[in-house]
């Protein structure tokens, strides 16, 4: 069943399964393209030439900025809940980090 992910917001704090705290969204990719916040460069397209990760079409995904870790770009369908300032993933942090999400997605949405 599809989350909604309509309240999914720069600054959210971001759990795993298990109740780890662990980061804050900084930037979200939506599946119609809209980047927020924006970035610079033309048209806001996304500059990751030579990333091997690749999202389904229609998917959007969001940075996690991780203190004291590498940084994710997490899939929407990684999400389990949004609600106020908690975003839920539906795995937990083990489980995330051998999901290779180090690497921006190579697709522009």
């Amino acid at each position: 069943m599809p989350i909604n992910v309509s309240n999914l917001h720069v600054g959210a704090d971001v759990y795993a399964r298990g109740g780890s705290r662990l980061g804050t969204v900084k930037r979200i990719w939506w599946p119609d393209g809209r980047v927020v916040p924006p970035e610079a460069g033309p048209q806001g397209l996304l500059d990751i030439e030579g990333s091997g990760r690749r999202l389904e079409p229609g998917e959007g995904y969001f940075h996690l900025d991780r203190p004291l870790a590498n940084d994710w770009f997490v899939p929407f369908s990684a999400i389990q809940d949004v609600a106020g300032n908690r975003v839920q993933l539906d795995l937990t942090e083990l489980e995330a980090e051998k999901r290779g999400w180090q690497e921006r997605p190579t697709t522009t949405l």
